[in-house]
């Protein structure tokens, strides 16, 4: 029938190889989605129809547009994404499943695939995508595969599996070691992150305050000022006094006393104030008007 014509037209776009305009394929997205609403079984058809004849590139594209859809769509998008995963796929392919699967249901089959895919030889980016979409479906033993990744080859992977392990305590062993001697200082920085309110992280995170890198001693510092942490106060008001480093790194700073209300602050951050040390959010604002 008509619509399902313009269920074809629209998919066909939507799933055309050529990349478009941003703005031309959100419009695309838009009538989808607006289609899909209007008759949802109608729509659930002609999607089964237009999937027989598409090949693997435009599937997976469509599956990546229509991931969040729900009812008898979401169903199809499933069985689609199952067929997928059992195909010869190329990166891009594959990069656009994983990302559909991200906000798809935790299901068997398809955590067992991407449970392949955080253990890819050859690429990080895949790895790194796999892990995300498996943590964020909350899917069967992400947990583990993100300790195994924090021993990865590659920085950025190291990095975000210690994010996605804040807390976690079976993980806290690892991410005390790359927090003191990973060579990439994000990924001390994650690893600081990681350890979140653990006890045993206290002396890590004061000696992290000595890092080199702006950006650990700023993990160092938010780590310490979640925990209520008051008694790194003297390094840290040495930090904002002695008007070294970045912006950051002394908002940072002048954050802590209100995050964990130390006591006697007030003449540090005024002379912070004095040199020019300016809110950039509301929270910043808060921290400073303690003066």
């Amino acid at each position: 029938g008509e619509s399902e014509i313009e269920v074809d037209l629209l998919l066909g776009s939507l799933a055309h190889p050529v990349p478009t305009e941003p703005r031309a394929t959100r419009a695309l997205r838009g009538a989808v989605r607006k289609q899909a609403g209007r008759d949802p079984s109608g729509f659930a058809k002609a999607l089964a129809r237009w999937a027989r004849g598409a090949g693997p590139q435009a599937r997976a594209r469509a599956a990546l547009q229509l991931a969040d859809q729900q009812g008898a769509t979401g169903t199809l998008v499933d069985e689609m994404l199952e067929q997928l995963i059992a195909s010869e796929l190329g990166f891009d392919e594959r990069w656009r499943l994983i990302t559909a699967l991200r906000v798809r249901p935790s299901v068997g089959s398809t955590d067992r695939w991407l449970h392949s895919q955080a253990g890819h030889p050859r690429e990080w980016m895949t790895r790194k995508a796999a892990l995300d979409a498996l943590a964020t479906r909350d899917g069967t033993g992400w947990k583990k595969r993100a300790r195994t990744l924090l021993e990865d080859p590659y920085p950025r992977v190291r990095a975000r599996a210690a994010l996605l392990l804040e807390n976690d305590a079976k993980a806290r062993p690892k991410l005390q070691a790359l927090a003191q001697r990973d060579t990439w200082h994000f990924v001390r920085a994650a690893a600081l992150q990681g350890l979140g309110s653990a006890v045993e992280a206290r002396k890590t995170l004061l000696a992290a305050l000595e890092d080199p890198a702006s950006r650990v001693r700023i993990a160092a510092i938010e780590a310490l000022g979640k925990r209520r942490d008051a008694g790194a106060w003297p390094q840290i008001s040495a930090m904002l006094q002695s008007r070294r480093g970045p912006h950051k790194l002394a908002l940072a700073a002048a954050r802590y006393p209100a995050q964990t209300c130390t006591q006697g602050a007030a003449e540090v951050l005024e002379e912070a104030l004095r040199r020019g040390l300016r809110p950039d959010t509301s929270q910043d604002a808060a921290a400073l008007a303690m003066v």
